[in-house]
């Protein structure tokens, strides 16, 4: 069986990262993802900016397994923070994001899972896992700037994933 606590670990540490940006960008980086890596994106895009988007990590010599939506599997927050429901429904959540993870390397044969926030305004980030280790090995949060658009952040995340 495997060790679920790194994919845990990696979901709380990317939480924390994302709730604590203060307009800095913030870059952390154990090791580049290599050109050519069998590769699977979620970002928060429509379908036709999912498109526009893979065909860039194409572009920059990635291979894009998969390519889906942020957005999609986004449920209802409980009212009560305490209920011993909730306490199982995030351990289920859990086991069911480490099942996907596992399905996303060995059924679309992705080694790394490429996770994109786009924001207009504020901060975008990025973060990949490393699909045959499950840990979270580049974290980026970008603070936007003044003319950026979904091309040029999508640019700037491409560019430094490969560094």
């Amino acid at each position: 069986m495997r060790n679920y606590s790194n994919i845990i670990l990696c979901s709380v540490l990317a939480a924390v990262l994302v709730s604590c940006g203060d307009g800095k960008n913030i870059r952390h980086s154990q090791k580049n993802l290599p050109r050519k890596a069998g590769i699977a994106i979620i970002v928060n895009a429509s379908e036709k900016e999912r498109e526009d988007i893979q065909n860039k990590f194409i572009l920059a010599g990635f291979s894009v397994k998969a390519i889906g939506d942020l957005n999609q599997n986004k449920g209802a927050q409980p009212k009560n923070l305490h209920s011993d429901t909730f306490k199982i429904d995030t351990y289920n959540l859990e086991i069911n994001k480490a099942a996907a993870l596992h399905d996303i390397r060995n059924k679309l044969g992705a080694n790394y899972l490429v996770i994109i926030k786009l924001q207009k305004r504020g901060m975008s980030w990025g973060r990949i896992i490393d699909l045959r280790t499950d840990e979270l090995i580049w974290i980026e949060n970008y603070a936007v700037q003044i003319g950026d658009d979904e091309n040029s952040i999508i640019n700037h995340f491409i560019s430094a994933m490969g560094e």
